[in-house]
C-alpha cells in the first residue's frame, strides 16, 4: 500500500493521502516502527505540497523520532533535511541552515543525502541574497544527482538553476534550465511538478515581453492542475503571474481581479515569501493607472509595502526586501511624487547588492 502511494505521490495527490493513512493504520497495529516513521514522513512531504507546513514539519518530527529509536542514521538525515525544508518555508531561514547541516553531520558517505542538503542551502542562500553560493550549491547538487542517476532531483536541480538564472534576468539561461527539467518530469508523467515548470516558463515569457495571450493560456492550465492536486502555494503564485499576464494584456480590471484571487489565499499561507511576493504583485497592479499620491489605493499600497521591507529584512530576504523597496519607489513616482520616489529608487539601487547578482 505504501509503495502504491509512493507512486502517485506526484499524479493523484488526494488518492496517495489516502493509501499512506491506511497504511500508518496497518503499521501501528502490526508494531512496525520503520513502516510507520516512512509513511509519517511521506505523508509530511504531502502537506508541505499542499502549503500545510505546519502539519508538515509536526508528522517529520513524530518520523525523526521514529527513526531515532531505530537509530537509523541514514533515516535521521532524510527527515532532518525534510524538517529544514518545513522550517525554511515558514521563514526561519537560520534553523532550516542548521537543520540541514545536522543531516550532513549525520550521513555524509549517502550522496544523495548530501546532494538534497546542499540543493536545501542553496535555496536558503538564495533567499538570503546571496546568488553565487545559492548557484554553487545547485550546480554541486546537480553533479551528484546526475552522477547516482536521480532523475527526479536532477529535475529539481535544474528547474531551481532556472529559478536563479531568471533572477539575474539571463531569460536564455532560464529557459534552458527550465526546458530540461520538463522533459524529465514529462517522461515521469508528475502532473504538479510539469505545471510548475510550465509555470516557470511562462514567467520567462513576460520576463521577456513575449505574447502574454500565449501565457495567460498556459498559466490558466497549471492554475487547474494546482487546484486538482491541492497544491495552494502554487495556486496563489499562478494567479499573481496570470495578473501579470492579464495586464500585460491591457486588461487592468481582468488583472485586479485574478488578484483577487490570490490575495485572500495568500493571507492563509504559512509561507511568508509567497504572502510578500503576492502583495508587492497586487500592490503594484492595484496602482497600475494614475493616482493621487493621497487616495486610500496609495497610502494602503505603500504601507503594506514599507511593512514587507522591514519585515523581509528582519527575517533575511533580501531579495524581497529589495523588491518591496523598489515597488514602492515606483508607486511613488507613479503618483506623481517624484523626488521622494527617485530618492527611494537611487537608494534601493544604491543598497550592496546580493553576492553573485549584477
Amino acid at each position: 500500500m505504501t509503495k502504491w502511494a509512493d507512486a502517485i505521490a506526484r499524479t493523484d495527490v488526494p488518492e496517495s493521502i489516502r493509501l499512506y493513512q491506511q497504511a500508518q493504520t496497518i503499521d501501528r497495529r502490526n508494531g512496525s516502527e520503520n513502516g510507520a516513521a516512512v509513511v509519517l514522513n511521506n505523508l509530511g512531504l504531502i502537506y508541505e505540497a499542499q502549503g500545510d507546513l505546519a502539519t508538515a514539519e509536526r508528522m517529520h518530527r513524530q518520523s525523526l523520532a521514529g527513526f531515532r529509536l531505530l537509530d537509523d542514521k541514514r533515516y535521521q538525515a532524510v527527515v532532518s533535511g525534510n524538517i529544514a525544508e518545513d522550517r525554511m518555508e515558514q521563514g526561519d531561514l537560520r534553523g532550516a541552515i542548521q537543520l540541514y547541516e545536522q543531516a550532513l553531520q549525520l550521513n555524509r558517505e549517502d550522496t544523495g543525502n548530501v546532494a538534497f542538503a546542499d540543493y536545501g542551502i542553496a535555496n536558503v542562500h538564495q533567499l538570503q541574497g546571496d546568488l553565487e553560493g545559492a548557484k554553487q550549491g545547485f550546480e554541486e547538487s546537480l553533479a551528484l544527482t546526475q552522477k547516482y542517476g536521480d532523475q527526479d532531483w536532477t529535475a529539481n536541480a535544474m528547474w531551481s538553476l532556472g529559478n536563479l538564472s531568471l533572477q539575474e534576468a539571463d531569460f536564455v539561461g532560464a529557459r534552458k534550465m527550465y526546458e530540461q527539467a520538463l522533459t524529465i518530469r514529462t517522461s515521469a508523467g508528475e502532473k504538479l511538478s510539469i505545471a510548475e515548470t510550465q509555470l516557470a516558463l511562462a514567467s520567462v515569457s513576460l520576463e521577456k515581453a513575449d505574447s502574454p495571450v500565449e501565457q495567460e493560456a498556459m498559466i490558466r492550465q497549471a492554475i487547474e492542475v494546482f487546484q486538482q492536486q491541492k497544491a495552494r502555494d502554487d495556486e496563489i503564485v499562478a494567479w499573481g503571474l496570470l495578473a501579470r499576464a492579464l495586464l500585460a494584456e491591457g486588461r487592468g480590471a481582468a488583472a485586479k481581479e485574478a488578484v483577487q484571487h490570490a490575495r485572500p489565499q495568500a493571507a492563509k499561507s504559512q509561507n511568508p515569501e509567497i504572502r510578500w511576493r503576492t502583495a508587492i504583485t497586487a500592490d503594484r497592479i492595484e496602482t497600475a493607472g494614475k493616482n493621487h499620491a493621497r487616495s486610500a489605493l496609495q497610502i494602503a499600497a505603500r504601507r503594506e509595502l514599507a511593512l514587507i521591507a522591514a519585515k523581509s529584512k528582519e527575517l533575511g530576504y533580501k531579495g524581497i526586501e529589495l523588491d518591496a523597496r523598489l515597488a514602492l519607489a515606483e508607486i511613488e513616482m507613479k503618483a506623481g511624487q517624484t523626488a521622494a520616489g527617485r530618492a527611494r529608487w537611487t537608494r534601493s539601487r544604491r543598497t550592496p547588492r546580493p553576492r553573485g547578482t549584477s
